[in-house]
């Protein structure tokens, strides 16, 4: 926000709508980008589409599938794939 002298209401609150917007979209933006966890002995996927089709396949495990946001601690003999 500006401090302009000149500056109207309906400016100040456009660039208040204006930043809220950009602060929902990084939010948004963020819930997309998740982590798959799954079995990396089971399971090697390249591609979001690859690993949809695993897990199509394995039911069972697909069941068992965490999904993580940001960078928590992976567990071990697990693998993640971020898209």
């Amino acid at each position: 926000m500006t401090t302009d002298p000149f500056e109207t209401v309906e400016d100040i609150v456009d660039e208040i709508a204006d930043e809220s917007e950009e602060a929902e979209a990084k939010k948004e933006k963020r819930e997309r980008q998740k982590f798959f966890i799954v079995s990396a002995i089971e399971c090697v996927c390249e591609s979001q589409k690859e690993l949809r089709e695993w897990l199509e396949k394995n039911e069972e495990t697909a069941k068992t599938v965490r999904i993580v946001k940001g960078s928590e601690i992976v567990p071990k003999k697990k693998v993640a794939f971020y898209f």
